[in-house]
């Protein structure tokens, strides 16, 4: 058969003694067929009056693009080239000698010709390709289908991607049915009840996520968007396993290959959880996340959604909470160095001071180099100045987790002796805060009394500081 549109000859067909061959021809670099793709054979039977198959020789026989058109003495039988099945019988009420075929227009329609001792009779077949892709259907060639109803009919797509979703689920491809059930005619409700009863999390995931991204109306429906992602939150719960960077536990194990795959398995697990928490936080309520995310004991998962929804103090207190102050400051810091908007900044700075009490016992050195680098502008030091008071009510300072874990209990003197030194540090870190304030007075307030009182007090406890505190107290008072 000649394509007269890239000018070859694209398809065969002839008469052989089993039946009808007919197929393909495969060009290469040249304008000559090279090889036969393909070669079907059918066998010549047609269907009688009484609708019953038999074997018969046939008359005549032409094909086109889609069909065979094979000519009887009693009937004209058309068979489709892709189902090799019989879809139409045309009885004669005279005979016919031959049959010619006349593709005249691909838009108008085929001609099929019949002839006899009498003339020439005309068959119309209005547009071959019309129907075409019910017999890809039939076969389960499924993109060809798609592709043929992408110019003659988009509105069919949507069915044959139900009766294609519908075949890969019943043959246990639950991940390619998700994508074809996501563009197809098929209800959510259905689909969804369809992975449920298979308990099919996973699929049921994925077919949620297709389903949004390829319905753009969902957009609009809140209810139903909120639904979707408050199912694929409670599917990633059910999916990926509860997540542990406990830093303190880790350390405890023997590093082996079972242990550094569950490391990265978290890392996934919780980078996954980060990229749909960023892509639908807008679309889920806060407190009904933090209850299902609590109930299921995945803190760590609660902490990021936390973090990604700018919930800063449910991060901070979370910490505090689990006396990790050290953590704690090292958030503060995160969040700070994320931003320089001056309202995110204030917020921050407000929890610090809300906490400071606790950071400076626990913290002093790590929470003045916060307090130095982020907060100064915002502080109210009022606060600051109570909270370094806080401090001083005890007489040794806190030692943070961070150096506990330097000290070791097997020798009690050194002990001792790493105490007073990180003790001796802390106060260095505070009277170092303390002197750059009182030389910048000019820009304070009221807490002028405080510093230079709580200065004093800090220069006394220090042995090396005995003569800078002679030297201060020397100091004329209009100049403190």
């Amino acid at each position: 058969m000649y394509n007269k549109y890239n000018n070859r000859f694209e398809k065969f067909g002839w008469k052989t003694q089993v039946g009808y061959s007919f197929g393909d021809y495969e060009y290469g670099e040249e304008e000559i067929p090279e090889d036969i793709k393909q070669c079907v054979v059918v066998p010549f039977i047609k269907i009688n009056q009484n609708g019953k198959k038999e074997k018969d020789e046939p008359i005549s026989i032409v094909h086109s693009t889609n069909h065979i058109f094979v000519l009887y003495k009693d009937c004209l039988t058309i068979i489709s080239k892709i189902t090799t099945n019989i879809i139409h019988t045309q009885y004669l009420t005279k005979p016919f000698n031959n049959l010619f075929y006349n593709e005249y227009s691909i838009e108008n329609g085929n001609l099929i010709l019949v002839s006899n001792e009498e003339g020439v009779y005309k068959i119309s077949l209005e547009k071959e390709n019309k129907d075409i892709w019910q017999d890809y259907l039939e076969i389960g060639n499924y993109d060809e289908a798609v592709s043929i109803c992408e110019q003659t009919n988009p509105g069919l797509i949507k069915k044959i991607k139900r009766v294609s979703a519908e075949e890969y689920f019943e043959k246990g491809r639950g991940y390619k049915a998700a994508k074809d059930f996501s563009i197809s005619n098929e209800t959510f409700e259905n689909v969804c009840i369809l992975y449920l009863m298979e308990n099919d999390y996973k699929n049921l995931g994925k077919y949620l996520t297709e389903y949004s991204d390829n319905n753009l109306d969902i957009k609009k429906d809140i209810v139903q968007l909120t639904l979707i992602n408050f199912l694929l939150f409670n599917i990633h719960l059910k999916e990926n396993p509860k997540i542990n960077n406990n830093e303190n536990e880790l350390e405890d194990i023997n590093i082996n290959k079972d242990n550094t795959k569950l490391i990265e398995q978290n890392k996934n697990s919780l980078e996954e959880f980060t990229n749909f928490i960023k892509e639908n936080k807008d679309f889920l309520n806060s407190e009904t996340m933090y209850q299902i995310l609590q109930n299921n004991g995945r803190m760590e998962e609660l902490i990021e959604y936390a973090s990604i929804i700018q919930d800063y103090e449910k991060v901070i207190l979370y910490y505090i909470n689990e006396k990790n102050i050290p953590k704690a400051i090292h958030k503060l810091f995160q969040f700070a160095n994320s931003t320089n908007k001056a309202d995110i900044l204030k917020k921050l700075c407000n929890i610090f001071q809300q906490n400071a009490h606790l950071l400076f016992k626990q913290c002093p050195k790590e929470s003045i180099t916060l307090l130095k680098e982020k907060f100064q502008k915002y502080a109210d030091m009022e606060i600051i100045i109570r909270a370094i008071v806080s401090t001083a009510d005890k007489d040794e300072l806190n030692i943070s987790s961070e150096s506990k874990m330097k000290i070791k209990n097997d020798d009690n003197e050194k002990e001792e002796i790493e105490k007073k030194e990180i003790k001796k540090k802390n106060e260095n870190e505070i009277l170092s805060y303390l002197r750059n304030l009182i030389e910048n007075e000019d820009k304070l307030e009221k807490e002028e009394k405080n510093i230079h009182n709580l200065y004093i007090y800090y220069l006394s406890k220090s042995e090396s500081s005995q003569e800078e505190l002679i030297d201060y107290l020397k100091t004329p008072l209009n100049k403190k």
